[in-house]
């Protein structure tokens, strides 16, 4: 209701046809958290995103984005240039293919998703923020299977190399 009342001054605005609106958070909210520490659960891995441009369309999308592809894709609204060496990718027609990755704590725990697979790896000296592995998606709610690191080596190793990657250049930064 909030975010509509938003929409709806930026409306009335002179400046309303070269504003837009970007709604989104640093991590979802996990309901069923006993605590208040975060962990790299599913709840807390869907964040909420917004974005509100004059002239187009209301459109709901269950692309996997990650919050690195927002700068982009606002540059690509405004028509600027993306300075050299940002992260993420535009989405504005769809999954830019990007699978979304995640950290929690330092040193971190990371995670990478796609529509289909979830893999969470406890970089060296960490405490897990979850459980750690590969698991697969069993439905669109986001419940996921059992670790099946063990039977797919092939594709953690995939995963594990994307993951130290990301690490490496965080770290550099």
């Amino acid at each position: 209701a909030l975010a509509g009342d938003l929409i709806d001054f930026v409306r009335n605005l002179p400046t309303r046809r070269t504003t837009c609106i970007v709604l989104t958070s640093t991590h979802g909210f996990d309901l069923d958290a006993k605590d208040e520490i975060l962990t790299l659960s599913e709840p807390v891995l869907h964040v909420p995103l917004m974005i509100h441009v004059p002239g187009r369309g209301r459109e709901t999308r269950a692309d996997l984005v990650s919050l690195e592809d927002v700068a982009p894709t606002l540059a690509l609204i405004v028509e600027v240039e993306v300075p050299r060496g940002i992260d993420g990718r535009h989405f504005i027609n769809g999954s830019n293919g990007n699978r979304p990755i995640a950290a929690w704590g330092d040193p971190p725990t990371l995670t990478i998703r796609s529509d289909e697979w979830r893999y969470t790896w406890a970089s060296p000296g960490a405490e897990p923020a979850g459980p750690t592995g590969l698991f697969r998606e069993s439905s669109r709610a986001g419940w996921w299977k059992a670790d099946t690191a063990a039977r797919d080596k092939q594709r953690v190793r995939r995963y594990q190399e994307e993951l130290e990657t990301y690490l490496e250049r965080q770290r550099r930064r």
